[in-house]
């Protein structure tokens, strides 16, 4: 029975070797087809291969990837293949399987490229490019961003903004009509002329705070501000309900100027930075502060804790919470600029 034992065992062991040599060999001819439609500009086979790559518009395909001895490499808590590439970009790209058989690219380290302003931008700041994977960096660098409205509020004075905008808030509630969630963000023109409303619209993007995911775009036209002046724009947005809820939303607001630098530009002209301000918004990001909500009811004691088993629920899904049709809860939120 032992030998038995033992002669299973090893056979075990050997059809799972070769089971995974199967798939090295096969991600390894993946990467080369990959590599090769780069160079050819086949982007529908990238693409294919690679879904993502296309998902941030400050990330574009390189014309050619450097080619270099492959090193591929199973992640085994996550049953991913890291396929690094030895040229000087030392690039890796990174594939997954749900079946075992289909491979597609879920990221990759120096193969996608930022624009150049985008990447001027991030190497003045600190960001480590060549550390940080393509997709999340391209997250980080979007102008709807946190990196970004961390960056205006640390040099709002020396941007020299007539526009900002001021601390928003949402309230939720429930009546006859249905569910809602209003969010409200407030400008202000801080300086001495007025401020047409032609010259200018706001972008408002709303997360869901626990994952980062985008569960919302709103974009409006501006309005006419005198100096001093404040105007708050409004979005009731009733599939925000079950996030509001749960206070696990946030958001960007950004003004957009028209026939003016884009924020990036701006910042390059106007700041000197100090190459650490990437390290210094990890810090404000781990101390919780970006994009904090403050939450109180109407009379100003602290709400409820949120519900402990919340979890996301399917957009014609709603919570049975018993909140009174004549209560709105208010939920006020951090400033950006």
């Amino acid at each position: 029975m032992k030998i038995k034992s033992i002669i299973t065992i090893a056979l075990m062991a050997v059809l799972g070797l070769s089971s995974c040599d199967s798939q090295k060999s096969a991600v390894e001819d993946l990467t080369n087809q990959f590599i090769a439609a780069v160079k050819e500009g086949d982007k529908a086979t990238v693409y294919d291969m690679y879904p993502a790559s296309k998902q941030y518009q400050d990330l574009s395909l390189p014309d050619s990837i450097e080619k270099g001895e492959l090193d591929i490499q199973k992640n085994e808590k996550d049953s991913t293949y890291v396929v690094s590439i030895k040229n000087t970009r030392m690039s890796k790209v990174i594939f997954k399987s749900t079946d075992n058989k289909t491979f597609k690219i879920i990221n990759t380290y120096s193969v996608l490229q930022l624009d150049s302003v985008s990447n001027e931008l991030a190497l003045k700041t600190g960001v480590p490019i060549k550390k940080i994977p393509d997709l999340e960096l391209g997250k980080l660098m979007l102008e709807s961003g946190d990196f970004m409205s961390y960056l205006i509020n640390k040099y709002a004075n020396n941007m020299s903004l007539s526009l900002i905008t001021e601390s928003g808030n949402y309230a939720w509630r429930r009546d006859a009509s249905g569910v809602h969630c209003q969010v409200n963000q407030p400008i202000k023109n801080t300086g001495t002329d007025l401020v047409k409303g032609s010259d200018y619209s706001i972008e408002i993007t709303i997360y869901q705070t626990s994952t980062g995911d985008r569960k919302a775009l709103k974009t409006h036209q501006g309005v006419d501000l005198a100096s001093g002046e404040s105007f708050v724009f409004s979005d009731d947005i009733p599939e925000l309900y079950t996030y509001a809820c749960n206070r696990d939303i946030s958001w960007n607001a950004n003004i957009i100027g028209k026939n003016q630098d884009s924020v990036k530009e701006s910042l390059l002209k106007k700041i000197d930075f100090n190459g650490q301000e990437y390290n210094e918004y990890l810090k404000a990001k781990k101390e919780g502060k970006l994009n904090a909500a403050d939450v109180t009811d109407d009379d100003g004691s602290p709400q409820d804790t949120p519900d402990p088993n919340y979890k996301e629920t399917s957009e014609d899904e709603t919570p049975d919470i018993p909140i009174p049709d004549d209560v709105v809860i208010d939920t006020t939120m951090h400033k950006n600029r």
